[in-house]
Protein backbone atom coordinates (compact mmCIF):
# COMPACT_ATOMS: atom_id res chain seq x y z
CA UNK A 1 0.00 0.00 0.00
CA UNK A 2 1.31 3.42 -1.17
CA UNK A 3 1.43 6.29 1.62
CA UNK A 4 0.54 9.99 0.68
CA UNK A 5 1.46 12.80 2.74
CA UNK A 6 0.08 16.29 2.15
CA UNK A 7 1.91 19.04 3.15
CA UNK A 8 0.49 23.03 4.26
CA UNK A 9 3.65 24.20 5.62
CA UNK A 10 7.08 24.71 5.05
CA UNK A 11 7.02 21.08 3.53
CA UNK A 12 5.73 22.18 0.48
CA UNK A 13 9.00 23.27 -0.51
CA UNK A 14 10.64 20.20 -2.11
CA UNK A 15 14.26 21.14 -1.30
CA UNK A 16 12.87 21.05 2.93
CA UNK A 17 10.78 17.85 2.09
CA UNK A 18 14.02 16.33 0.70
CA UNK A 19 16.25 16.70 3.86
CA UNK A 20 13.93 15.22 5.90
CA UNK A 21 12.41 12.57 2.89
CA UNK A 22 15.24 12.16 0.81
CA UNK A 23 13.05 10.10 -1.69
CA UNK A 24 9.68 11.22 -1.38
CA UNK A 25 7.92 11.56 -4.84
CA UNK A 26 5.53 14.50 -5.57
CA UNK A 27 2.30 13.87 -6.49
CA UNK A 28 0.67 17.23 -7.19
CA UNK A 29 -0.58 20.17 -5.75
CA UNK A 30 -3.99 19.52 -4.18
CA UNK A 31 -6.75 20.69 -1.18
CA UNK A 32 -8.15 20.00 1.79
CA UNK A 33 -11.45 21.03 2.23
CA UNK A 34 -13.46 22.08 4.88
CA UNK A 35 -10.55 22.70 7.10
CA UNK A 36 -8.63 25.85 7.73
CA UNK A 37 -5.14 27.30 7.95
CA UNK A 38 -3.37 28.43 10.87
CA UNK A 39 -0.06 29.00 13.10
CA UNK A 40 -0.36 27.71 16.46
CA UNK A 41 2.63 27.15 19.71
CA UNK A 42 4.43 29.45 21.87
CA UNK A 43 6.71 32.25 20.60
CA UNK A 44 8.87 31.65 18.93
CA UNK A 45 8.09 28.20 17.94
CA UNK A 46 4.67 28.99 16.50
CA UNK A 47 3.95 26.61 13.02
CA UNK A 48 1.53 25.77 10.62
CA UNK A 49 -1.67 23.12 11.38
CA UNK A 50 -5.05 23.05 10.03
CA UNK A 51 -8.56 22.77 11.99
CA UNK A 52 -11.92 21.45 10.41
CA UNK A 53 -14.24 24.43 9.78
CA UNK A 54 -16.63 24.17 7.36
CA UNK A 55 -16.29 26.20 4.28
CA UNK A 56 -12.64 26.87 4.26
CA UNK A 57 -9.97 24.71 2.17
CA UNK A 58 -6.19 24.33 2.90
CA UNK A 59 -3.98 24.34 -0.17
CA UNK A 60 -1.20 21.30 0.16
CA UNK A 61 1.69 19.70 -1.55
CA UNK A 62 0.80 15.97 -1.93
CA UNK A 63 4.20 13.49 -1.83
CA UNK A 64 4.80 9.84 -1.87
CA UNK A 65 6.91 8.45 0.85
CA UNK A 66 7.81 5.36 2.26
CA UNK A 67 7.00 3.81 5.83
CA UNK A 68 10.38 5.09 6.78
CA UNK A 69 9.32 8.68 5.91
CA UNK A 70 6.19 8.29 8.11
CA UNK A 71 8.95 7.85 11.12
CA UNK A 72 11.27 10.28 10.10
CA UNK A 73 8.69 13.18 9.97
CA UNK A 74 6.71 12.11 13.19
CA UNK A 75 10.71 12.68 14.64
CA UNK A 76 10.65 16.09 12.43
CA UNK A 77 7.44 17.55 13.80
CA UNK A 78 7.84 15.98 17.72
CA UNK A 79 10.89 19.10 17.29
CA UNK A 80 8.12 21.92 16.77
CA UNK A 81 5.31 20.76 19.94
CA UNK A 82 2.73 18.47 20.24
CA UNK A 83 1.92 16.91 16.52
CA UNK A 84 -0.51 13.84 15.75
CA UNK A 85 -0.90 12.63 12.43
CA UNK A 86 -4.58 12.12 11.29
CA UNK A 87 -6.04 11.03 7.80
CA UNK A 88 -8.30 13.56 5.84
CA UNK A 89 -9.96 13.55 2.51
CA UNK A 90 -7.90 15.57 -0.29
CA UNK A 91 -8.82 16.71 -3.36
CA UNK A 92 -5.73 16.25 -6.57
CA UNK A 93 -7.40 17.88 -9.65
CA UNK A 94 -10.18 15.39 -9.91
CA UNK A 95 -9.25 12.49 -8.06
CA UNK A 96 -9.59 12.63 -3.76
CA UNK A 97 -7.60 10.56 -1.75
CA UNK A 98 -7.05 10.17 1.96
CA UNK A 99 -3.65 11.11 3.23
CA UNK A 100 -1.70 11.99 5.63
CA UNK A 101 -1.42 14.93 7.93
CA UNK A 102 0.43 16.26 10.63
CA UNK A 103 -1.67 18.76 13.03
CA UNK A 104 -1.25 20.19 16.51
CA UNK A 105 -3.54 19.27 19.41
CA UNK A 106 -6.27 21.85 19.40
CA UNK A 107 -5.47 23.39 23.27
CA UNK A 108 -2.33 25.39 21.88
CA UNK A 109 -2.44 28.70 21.40
CA UNK A 110 -2.63 31.16 18.03
CA UNK A 111 0.29 32.67 17.45
CA UNK A 112 1.53 34.18 14.29
CA UNK A 113 4.72 32.47 13.17
CA UNK A 114 8.35 34.00 13.15
CA UNK A 115 9.14 35.50 9.44
CA UNK A 116 11.20 32.94 8.08
CA UNK A 117 8.90 30.12 8.58
CA UNK A 118 6.16 31.94 7.15
CA UNK A 119 8.34 33.29 4.14
CA UNK A 120 9.34 30.00 3.60
CA UNK A 121 5.08 29.45 3.31
CA UNK A 122 4.75 32.37 1.10
CA UNK A 123 7.28 31.11 -1.60
CA UNK A 124 5.62 27.65 -1.42
CA UNK A 125 2.41 29.35 -2.51
CA UNK A 126 3.81 31.59 -4.94
CA UNK A 127 5.48 28.92 -6.55
CA UNK A 128 2.86 26.53 -6.68
CA UNK A 129 -0.21 29.28 -7.64
CA UNK A 130 -1.65 29.18 -4.44
CA UNK A 131 -3.56 32.02 -3.29
CA UNK A 132 -1.32 34.22 -1.18
CA UNK A 133 -4.37 36.30 0.25
CA UNK A 134 -5.81 33.24 1.89
CA UNK A 135 -2.58 32.61 3.40
CA UNK A 136 -2.43 36.19 4.69
CA UNK A 137 -5.83 35.58 6.38
CA UNK A 138 -4.60 32.52 8.21
CA UNK A 139 -1.67 34.71 9.51
CA UNK A 140 -4.30 37.49 10.51
CA UNK A 141 -6.55 34.64 12.08
CA UNK A 142 -3.51 33.38 13.76
CA UNK A 143 -2.78 37.22 15.19
CA UNK A 144 -5.64 38.27 17.24
CA UNK A 145 -3.57 41.52 17.73
CA UNK A 146 -3.26 42.52 13.98
CA UNK A 147 -5.88 45.51 13.71
CA UNK A 148 -5.91 45.95 17.67
CA UNK A 149 -6.47 50.00 18.12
Amino acid sequence: MENFYAAYGTLMNEERMKTICPDAEFVGAGMIKNHRLMFKGELPFSTATIEEEKGCEVPVIIWKITKANVGALSAEFSRWGSYRIEEVNALVGAHSAFVAVHVKDEGERLNPPESHYYADIYEAYETHGFDLDALEESLKFSDRRIGWA
